[in-house]
């Protein structure tokens, strides 16, 4: 059978593994379509490769926004060569590409990698086959919300394009939240880090679980002993080794995570029962949208439980295998301080219980696994730098830090007090909690650190004490004096916490202050937290 009028190359720049699971579905649409694929990270395809073959082939950028703006470590060294000031205006002129970016909007800085690296490419004469798209993690589908519209567009195009692609196409069958915050310490010795540092955790799914659903579904003894063979080596399984399947279930797959919309059109292919094909057929079409989002999203169905409720289905386990992501490691800020707590990290973890529409209950996969743990157990962890960190020299902070968000700020001047010779400096530290009785973590540490001298101030905001909400950027508000003084004097304001409109709500407080106290018009107080942002002088990390 012929193959594409052209090739294409997917490239990747991944932090979580969620670019790299939408840079695999572009490949997957590419075979479907018979198009030669190459699927990589940026970095290790390089800028040497991409400049060879640029003329040959359609080049799809998928690149995930980090942290203040920062490009996942997988891209970064080809960004700096894309950004090299010796290349010309006309050096990728031969190029055809296209951009697709997965960010939050609740970050001030939204999809500000891909955004970059769309301008770079133009700037250097590429030329953009299809528009750039952007995905958003608040979608109510998440960056599916974005991303199928946008891809299926794509692929319009392609056809436009090259009218003969369309006879390429193979034959295929057409919550209510309970929150249990615990201080999780590990004993690890080996793991070297400092304040503001990520911890990242990788979960196991349960053993008991796993072994149930190989049983039942796949078929097998769980101890059967097999060794992973994969034409792409892509990381996402142990090549070349052996290991039990109950294993593979239990330490790599995420057998127990909600599948995305391909997967529905993948399990039609084996469904032998006309009406489970139908089904499965109407929850992958874009008119089944609706459908597909109060089945699995709003749910959470497992690809467990989507395989048990469509059992004419049967998958042979090599295609599981390839169709089932990765189990994703897990960041948490780390608590501790290396001075304070030698030879040991601690987190705070918020245990998630939930309920679906329908009353399921549900628990995290990383607050199950976390939960779970005995003393004693051994845990995969690593560490990596964040956002947030000492300053090299003393400067006045602005510490705010809701919630969980209070972690990394804790480990910070937990550190700070053990630097005497560091010279004092004005720190200010905001909490934000629902209830001082149940969830003011650390309480007796502030006033220790308050005594000594440590930090200058803690002010606590309590949401539920009292009649009228108190958030932490009311009592920014209510002290914006204090807080224009540092901003305006060179000082460095730390935003840690939840993703969701409270970085927003809080930079609406810091303009409302430099408006008040700066004597600024609103599009002044704007272009200036933007330069303290660019200066690293307001800096956010939120998950």
């Amino acid at each position: 059978m012929a193959l594409a009028p052209f090739a294409m190359t997917v490239l990747y720049g991944s932090q979580s593994g969620c670019a790299q699971d939408v840079a695999e579905r572009i490949a997957r649409h590419a075979r479907l379509w018979q198009v030669p694929v190459t699927l990589s990270c940026m970095d290790d395809f390089g800028m040497e490769r991409l400049e060879k073959i640029m003329a040959d082939h359609y080049h799809v950028f998928v690149a995930s926004t980090t942290g203040q703006g920062v490009a996942p470590d997988n891209m970064s060294r080809l960004w700096r060569s894309l950004l090299s000031k010796r290349l010309p205006s006309n050096h990728l002129e031969h190029m055809r590409f296209a951009v697709f970016g997965l960010g939050d909007s609740s970050y001030p800085i939204y999809n500000a990698v891909a955004r970059r690296l769309f301008q770079r490419l133009l700037d250097l004469g590429a030329v953009a086959f299809y528009p750039r798209g952007l995905g958003d993690d608040q979608h109510d589908l998440g960056y599916d919300g974005d991303f199928m519209p946008w891809m299926d567009g794509m692929w319009r195009r392609l056809r436009e394009l090259h009218p003969s692609l369309d006879a390429m196409r193979l034959d295929e069958l057409a919550p209510r939240e309970l929150v249990d915050v615990r201080i999780v310490e590990l004993s690890a010795r080996h793991v070297r880090y400092t304040p503001g540092d990520i911890l990242i955790i990788h979960p196991r799914n349960s053993v008991e679980a796993a072994r149930q659903f190989i049983v039942d579904r796949i078929r097998m003894d769980p101890l059967t002993v097999v060794v992973i063979e994969c034409k792409d080596d892509d990381g996402k399984l142990p090549t070349g080794c052996k290991v039990t399947i109950l294993d593979l279930f239990v330490r790599f797959l995420d057998i127990f995570g909600t599948p995305r919309r391909h997967f529905f059109e993948f399990l039609a292919q084996f469904a032998t029962d006309d009406v489970e094909k139908e089904r499965l057929l109407e929850l992958s079409s874009p008119e089944g949208q609706a459908d597909l989002l109060a089945y699995n999203f709003r749910e959470r169905r497992t690809y467990a439980e989507v395989l048990n409720d469509f059992p004419s289905a049967q998958v042979p386990l090599a295609r599981l295998l390839e169709e089932v992501p990765r189990l994703a490691p897990r960041q948490f800020s780390i608590a501790s301080s290396p001075r304070a707590h030698p030879d040991r990290i601690q987190i705070l973890a918020a245990i998630v219980e939930f309920q679906t529409p329908y009353k399921r209950r549900r628990v995290g996969l990383c607050s199950h696994f976390l939960r779970t743990l005995k003393v004693g157990d051994s845990v995969d962890v690593w560490s990596r730098s964040g956002c947030l960190s000492i300053p090299p020299s003393p400067v006045p902070m602005i510490m705010v830090g809701p919630g969980t968000g209070i972690a990394p700020f804790r480990s910070m001047c937990n550190e700070l007090s053990f630097l005497h010779d560091r010279g004092p400096s004005e720190i200010r530290v905001y909490f934000g909690c629902r209830y001082k009785a149940n969830d003011f973590y650390f309480e007796f540490e502030w006033d220790q650190l308050l005594s000594r001298g440590t930090i200058t101030a803690f002010v606590p905001a309590f949401s539920r004490d009292q009649p009228n909400k108190v958030y932490v950027q009311d009592q920014l508000r209510e002290q914006g004096a204090d807080v224009w003084r540092i901003l305006s004097g060179g000082g460095v304001f730390y935003l840690a916490g939840s993703s969701n409109s409270m970085p927003k709500q809080v930079q609406d407080a810091i303009i409302d202050i430099c408006i008040e106290y700066g004597h600024m018009t609103d599009d002044d107080a704007r272009t200036f937290v933007r330069q303290l942002q660019r200066r690293g002088q307001y800096v956010i990390e939120t998950w």
